[in-house]
């Protein structure tokens, strides 16, 4: 009996690790959500304050900004 009930204790501390840790989930889920969402809306503000000049410079691929450091 001694042994059944220690088995259903370890059992329920291992629902309330589990549980605990499924709500962190969901917290970090939801934080990693609105990141990405002020992330996406700071890019946007940028975009349209960035002289166009500016923009094309940025968005030039790598092996064009490098060609000139190539000896």
């Amino acid at each position: 009996m001694k042994e059944r009930m220690g088995q259903l204790v370890d059992a329920q501390k291992e629902v309330t690790i589990t549980s605990e840790a499924s709500e962190r989930e969901l917290e970090l889920e939801a934080q990693l959500v609105e990141t990405r969402s002020i992330i996406q809306e700071q890019e946007s503000i940028m975009s349209k304050h960035l002289p166009k000049t500016d923009r094309r410079r940025n968005s030039a691929p790598p092996s064009q900004s490098l060609s000139g450091l190539r000896g």
